[in-house]
């Protein structure tokens, strides 16, 4: 009776050791993330899109703003055209299962700084999860992309630009609030005038992008420029997309 006690507990332990997740096989957190940094610098060389490195959620928590995955990507496509930078994995290590935290050291313009990232590694899917600044002297959404509006400020005149070309009125008026105010030299105009105004003077004049800041948590100010005229405008989060809430002339 003993004996066939003792059998009946080693071989339940036995199989709760076969079933243990952590009894499983995983591979050197190193390999996996030097693997996953491998397929993403060969996408950004190729100028392949990026997306799928990141999970929907992502997010960046920068020393004096947080990133979302739009941003993030947009950043690193434009680091990718035109900055020449290169990084190392520092270390890496399991947190669970599916999960691994690791740090890189990460070299541009002379600079030198780290960035601690978590990739996930659930069914085999590599993405990541999230993001810090370790060092807020140096990082790289502050010290390489200033604090990011850029990104948004530029990816928004592309859409702009596209419904002006398309010619259609209704379409470039989408990208305005309702109670959008713009401050002319000859008086103020609601949504309605600004609309039919603006598209005017950009079908007249080329404007460029000169500069962009965040002015809070939502809003973001910027500044454009043509040869004749320049003004700064203010967007604002709404939902999930940003729209024009003023803006006015620097110069009349």
């Amino acid at each position: 009776m003993m004996q066939y006690l003792q059998l009946l507990v080693l071989s339940t332990l036995l199989f709760q050791a076969l079933n243990a997740t952590s009894f499983l096989y995983q591979p050197d957190s190193n390999e996996v993330v030097t693997n996953f940094l491998t397929d993403i610098a060969k996408a950004m060389e190729d100028e392949n899109p990026i997306d799928y490195f990141f999970r929907d959620d992502f997010s960046y928590k920068g020393c004096s703003q947080k990133f979302n995955k739009v941003q993030v990507v947009g950043i690193l496509n434009n680091l990718s055209a035109g900055t020449r930078f290169s990084f190392n994995l520092v270390h890496s290590k399991y947190l669970n299962d599916y999960l691994i935290e690791y740090r890189l050291s990460i070299s541009a313009r002379g600079e030198g700084f780290h960035v601690d990232l978590i990739l996930s590694v659930e069914n085999e899917i590599f993405q990541l999860v999230s993001g810090r600044a370790p060092d807020c002297g140096r990082n790289l959404f502050g010290s390489l992309a200033g604090d990011g509006s850029d990104v948004i400020v530029k990816e928004l005149i592309a859409k702009v630009e596209n419904a002006i070309s398309s010619g259609k009125t209704s379409s470039f008026a989408n990208f305005f609030t309702d109670d959008f105010l713009f401050r002319g030299c000859k008086g103020n105009y609601g949504k309605k005038h600004a609309v039919v105004g603006l598209m005017l003077a950009s079908k007249s004049a080329k404007f460029h992008y000169i500069s962009s800041k965040f002015i809070g948590k939502d809003q973001i100010e910027f500044q454009l420029g043509s040869k004749e005229l320049s003004g700064f405008f203010n967007i604002r989060l709404i939902g999930n997309a940003w729209l024009l809430n003023s803006g006015k002339t620097t110069n009349c």
